[in-house]
């Protein structure tokens, strides 16, 4: 979740801006007609230069630099762009996912598990009770082996429960492997993306 987050960040580090992203990402805005109009810090940037350049003259040195390094900054903040939807969808989305989907599955099942062996420790101390009991002179109208009886019962009813868990819990556990693999190409994704992200930033600015 960490890596998650802070991949987020990188990507699109204004709070603001990730907060609007997100609202994209998860709101089915094409079914209710809006549409993500925001623009990157670049491309205002670049926009805010071309229009001075624009009104400084486009004969002036000052004005065609102006609008020269601003049509720049307006195609680097569309490399921008792209490399902040290659990056969520490569490694992002898909450790969203995991996290929504298998971690989730696995947390549940692994507090139910400790659940269960909590329970397990109660019936043991409960049989081990019982059985301590039984070493006690005999009391009248109290069945000790009744008693006794009843506890191993609830025991080994127990003990089936939490054997069936740990087995669960287990093959969930081993599900993570080929988990893992699938988060080895997804981390070689998001690389992929940053390589020609700056690879495509340079070229623009050599230019």
């Amino acid at each position: 979740k960490k890596i998650k987050n802070n991949a987020i960040a990188v990507l699109v580090p204004n709070p603001a801006a990730r907060a609007e992203s997100l609202f994209f990402d998860n709101v089915p805005v094409d079914k209710i007609g809006l549409k993500n109009e925001r623009l990157t810090n670049l491309e205002y940037l670049g926009k805010d230069m071309i229009d001075a350049g624009n009104e400084f003259g486009t004969g002036t040195p000052y004005g065609a630099a102006l609008i020269r390094v601003g049509q720049t900054e307006q195609k680097l903040g569309v490399i921008e762009k792209e490399y902040i939807r290659t990056g969520n969808e490569g490694m992002i989305a898909p450790l969203q996912r995991f996290l929504d989907g298998e971690m989730k599955n696995l947390t549940r099942e692994r507090k139910v598990l400790e659940n269960k062996r909590l329970d397990l420790d109660a019936c043991k101390n409960k049989v081990r009770k019982a059985r301590s009991l039984m070493m006690q002179p005999q009391i009248e109208g109290v069945d000790h082996r009744a008693a006794l009886d009843q506890a191993e019962n609830e025991l080994r009813l127990s003990q089936c429960e939490f054997d069936r868990q740990v087995e669960m819990t287990q093959l969930l556990m081993e599900g993570l492997s080929q988990s893992q693999t699938n988060h080895r190409s997804h981390l070689i994704a998001f690389v992929d993306s940053q390589v020609q992200y700056y690879a495509q930033a340079h070229l623009a600015m050599h230019e």
